[in-house]
């Protein structure tokens, strides 16, 4: 599914082009244990949709939560949730990763297809990387990255990448880079266990007709 690309695994390396992006590794290392604390917070009792959303929804507000203090800016656009750099130069999306997810081998992917806002993310972030020198071109301000987040037993694997390519099913095929974080270490995984997460909203908003 998913062609060569540019990866980033050795722990000082990862920092540094982290910090160049403007994240520190704690930022997302924080967030991403938050997500996991609100898994671990629902029970039997929870719709079954429940413990991926609040996951998924804490690691955001975590992302948020840590760096809109350094100017950063929340961003809802059509319900796809992002963080933007000060410059938005950078946008970082939240998202569930495959099985490969935080290894350096070929294949990693997003668990689920993604929606409309995703796609528009990913064809303006091809916009920027083929048209770099070109400016006829109206280039767009923003690369999205995504953090993809995989729990796996005691172990939370997980990366920041910039999508370049999605499939025909909406799963990301190719990756201009990747950032792989260092493993985290948890508890063992809890007994309740989604059927599926969700890694973006989407509101369609319809115009009101007047008779």
């Amino acid at each position: 599914m998913n062609s060569e690309s540019k990866v980033i695994d050795e722990p000082r390396t990862v920092a540094l082009r982290l910090r160049e992006l403007g994240v520190e590794p704690k930022v997302l290392r924080d967030a991403i244990l938050d997500g996991e604390a609100a898994r671990e917070s629902c029970t039997a009792h929870d719709p079954v949709q429940m413990p991926g959303f609040l996951a998924w929804g804490r690691v955001v507000r975590g992302l948020r939560d840590r760096l809109v203090p350094d100017n950063w800016k929340a961003r809802d656009h059509r319900g796809y949730a992002t963080v933007v750099s000060p410059d938005e130069s950078i946008a970082i999306a939240v998202a569930t990763g495959n099985e490969v997810t935080g290894t350096a081998g070929a294949g990693a992917s997003t668990k689920y297809p993604k929606g409309a806002a995703t796609v528009t993310a990913v064809e303006c972030n091809q916009l920027e990387l083929f048209a770099p020198d070109q400016p006829s071109v109206e280039k767009p301000t923003t690369v999205t990255w995504l953090l993809l987040i995989r729990r796996e037993g005691d172990g939370i694997h997980a990366e920041l990448s910039r999508p370049e390519l999605l499939d025909t099913k909406g799963f990301v095929a190719r990756w201009s880079e990747r950032i792989l974080l260092e493993l985290i270490d948890v508890e063992p995984e809890p007994t309740v266990e989604p059927h599926h997460d969700v890694d973006e909203i989407e509101i369609e908003v319809t115009r009101r007709t007047t008779a």
